[in-house]
């Protein structure tokens, strides 16, 4: 005895409903397991600009980190975030550049600084037990974190972009 199945309208409607499942199924989990990373930098700056173009070149090898890159020397709001968000942390906003990611801060830029900012970023992900550094603040913080800044978009296929450079 052979199985034969034939393609019938309500075989191909039930295959293509369990696609759709799966595809939005994937799309929850992908959504799910993303890290913020906050960088602080300021123009001028030549460690944050070493930091820049590392964090740029993570991003492409984590697509699920999203980087919020906040110039501090020259945009007043992303000031005001710097300082409310280093308080929230227990530190002050001295020091560009300053990296966030979960419960981390790392104040400067170095090659061993950079090794614990990747094997973080791949913990976070891989376990998504990173909280977005924001979750700290209060609503009036918060409210300057929403209003749009031109300082980097994150584009399909592209990245983060700086529309300034």
């Amino acid at each position: 005895m052979r199985l034969r199945l034939e393609p019938t309208r309500k075989n191909l409607v039930g295959f293509a409903l369990g696609l759709i499942f799966l595809c939005f199924t994937l799309a929850v989990a992908r959504e799910m397991n993303t890290a913020v990373l906050y960088l602080f930098w300021g123009e001028g700056c030549l460690h944050c600009a070493s930091e820049k173009q590392f964090l740029d070149e993570l991003g492409q090898e984590y697509p699920a980190l999203e980087l919020r890159s906040l110039e501090v020397f020259n945009n007043a709001n992303n000031r005001q975030l710097f300082s409310d968000i280093a308080k929230a942390f227990g530190h002050e906003a001295r020091s560009v550049p300053t990296t966030m990611l979960g419960d981390n801060v790392w104040i400067g830029f170095s090659e061993p600084i950079a090794t614990d900012i990747e094997s973080r970023v791949r913990y976070c992900l891989e376990y998504q037990a990173c909280a977005d550094p924001s979750k700290r603040l209060s609503s009036d913080s918060l409210a300057v974190l929403e209003r749009p800044s031109p300082t980097t978009l994150k584009l399909p296929m592209f990245g983060n972009v700086n529309p300034n450079q």
